[in-house]
């Protein structure tokens, strides 16, 4: 039985100086630019990221380890959110989200207020028990998916299909040219592990037979922290 954590977890290494990590959506690449300066004026590293914002986090928001203990730099991080018109950030230590920071790394997570918090889709998600097939299935950000699946005559060998998809409340369509759309109903549910239950995004056909046999298959990420 095979157990996947979510592979959208930002695992960094630390540094000598600490590297603050931007994730932001719906600002002007103008305000961006005048942020990570003044940041950098702090003495910070500076990346820009294009992960993911967490649907729970708060539009401004700052992740880090647990272990992180410089708060005065945390105050002068957030003085300069509030000086250039952000709000201050909710602090967030214990991997929330699912995301996770090394050391002397933080992620600081910006979205516009007046846009939305979006439920976030893993970018890879994968069969468990399916008896049509035992298949990967890889959602790019280009709304591009990439299914590769055991060949039911062969089943050494892989195969692949691809298609586009979107992403609507709790639900994932999956278009493609040779068959009928696919619609996945997301929901919340506990699976069986090796350390025990835990919790899951598990997808679920609504087309139960559906011409494409991989369809059939519930498609699942199991968090296993």
């Amino acid at each position: 039985m095979k157990y996947f954590l979510p592979l959208w977890l930002l695992l960094i290494l630390g540094c000598q100086n600490p590297t603050v990590h931007v994730v932001q959506k719906g600002y002007s690449d103008t305000n961006i630019a005048k942020l990570i300066s003044e940041i950098e004026l702090l003495g910070f590293n500076v990346k820009k990221s294009d992960i993911n914002i967490p649907s729970d986090f708060s539009d401004s928001s700052i992740a880090m380890n647990p272990s992180f203990t410089d708060f005065t730099l945390l105050q002068k991080l957030n003085r300069v959110l509030t000086t250039l018109g952000y709000s201050s950030a909710t602090e967030y230590r214990f991997a929330e989200g699912q995301h996770f920071y090394n050391k002397g790394n933080l992620g600081l997570y910006l979205r516009e207020p007046s846009i939305s918090p979006e439920p976030n889709v893993p970018p890879y998600l994968r069969t468990q028990f399916c008896k049509y097939a035992d298949g990967t299935l890889q959602l790019s950000k280009q709304g591009v998916f990439n299914l590769e699946y055991e060949n039911p005559v062969a089943r050494d060998d892989l195969l692949v299909f691809s298609g586009t998809w979107s992403f609507n409340a709790n639900k994932l369509t999956l278009n493609s040219k040779e068959y009928d759309n696919q619609i996945f109903t997301m929901n919340k549910e506990k699976k069986s592990t090796h350390m025990g239950l835990k919790l899951a995004d598990v997808f679920k056909p609504e087309n139960k037979n559906h011409a494409f046999m991989p369809f059939n298959c519930e498609y699942l990420i199991i968090y296993m922290e």
